[in-house]
């Protein structure tokens, strides 16, 4: 099941950095049986999300080798280069689990990329002169650290 997820971003015009403004993700974990625990996974899996669709690069060598292979080689985001997440939760629980509980967190991993993707090729093509397609540039804090 996919997990509904709402961005809003602001695009610098001039670098084609992006700044998230506002994040929310509604997740359905069946009965919920420790919230924290909950709000902990799904701010991890946003994270790593936020990373993936911004932070990390897929670079190749002339010769097709993998320059990017571990995590020396591009920028892991830390909490301040995540944006605050609103997470709204539902609960409907599982009539297959006996105490009706479900996975969580995962969903975000694939919705947010594809928002924040989807949010800058809307803006326009190109977006500035620094565009190369799709891949995205990095992310400007509101602090206006770009990173």
């Amino acid at each position: 099941m996919g997990v509904p997820t709402a961005i809003a971003v602001e695009i610098d015009r001039d670098t084609g950095a992006v700044c998230i403004d506002k994040y929310v993700s509604l997740h359905d974990a069946g009965r919920i049986l420790n919230p924290a625990l909950l709000d902990g996974q799904v701010c991890g899996g946003s994270a790593m999300a936020v990373g993936a669709a911004l932070y990390e690069k897929l670079v190749h060598a002339e010769d097709g080798g993998f320059l990017t292979g571990s995590l020396l080689d591009y920028a892991l985001p830390t909490a301040s280069m995540i944006p605050e997440l609103e997470i709204v939760h539902q609960e409907t629980p599982s009539p297959v689990t006996p105490l009706g509980a479900k996975g969580i967190a995962e969903g975000n991993s694939m919705s947010t990329p594809v928002c924040i993707a989807t949010c800058r090729r809307f803006l326009a093509a190109p977006i500035c002169a620094h565009d190369r397609g799709p891949q995205l540039v990095t992310m400007r804090s509101r602090y206006g650290r770009t990173h």
